[in-house]
């Protein structure tokens, strides 16, 4: 079903180019569940994504911190 917005997203077309508007609702119509689709995927990509860039720059950090305690005294 189509939304409110997409019912008419766009200005009135002339009386001589009519003939396209109905192609386009049409199309609208067809990819609006398909775009849904790929919005709520690309929002589970990002929560994983973010996770794993967190963990990752703490264990960078932790690293370059402990990275003095590594280095041995030589006399």
């Amino acid at each position: 079903m189509a939304s409110a917005a997409h019912q008419r997203p766009f200005a009135e077309s002339p009386p001589d180019k009519k003939s396209g508007d109905g192609m386009w609702k049409a199309y609208l119509d067809a990819v609006e569940d398909e775009d849904k689709a790929s919005v709520e995927s690309w929002n589970g990509s990002t929560t994983g994504i973010l996770t794993f860039t967190g963990l990752f720059a703490a264990t960078v950090t932790c690293r370059c911190f402990r990275y003095r305690e590594l280095q041995g005294t030589f006399a």
